[in-house]
């Protein structure tokens, strides 16, 4: 009678436990309309990002300065979308690299190719 008594319980905790459900996460949308100001101090501009999660976007601003180099990254985990830099790059800046993360996990980059100023 135990035996079967502990069987029931047993079957009956099983079946009771809910499995949770993993939903997939979305990366951000890509950003655009990217605008450099040049001046003592750059000025970059884009798009915000969207997400289809709704999570909270933040960005990376990654600069290609020199055409034989990697980006640098100047800022990391940007919560708007405008970066002020203490130094111009006017005629050396070859691309713009933001990344759009959603702190999950889901990442896009955007490139833009600016004109070059001399």
């Amino acid at each position: 009678m135990k035996k079967r008594l502990f069987i029931a319980i047993s079957v009956l905790f099983l079946f009771s436990c809910k499995k949770e459900e993993v939903t997939p996460n979305n990366a951000p949308s890509t950003v655009s309309n990217f605008s450099i100001e040049y001046g003592s101090d750059d000025t970059y501009n884009w798009s915000d990002a969207t997400d289809a999660d709704g999570d909270a976007v933040t960005y990376d601003l990654y600069l290609l300065i020199s055409t034989n180099a990697k980006p640098t990254l100047v800022a990391s985990d940007l919560t708007s979308s405008q970066y002020i830099a203490s130094v111009s790059y006017v005629g050396t800046l070859r691309a713009m690299i933001v990344v759009a993360k959603d702190g999950k996990g889901g990442k896009t980059s955007s490139v833009e190719y600016p004109t070059i100023i001399l």
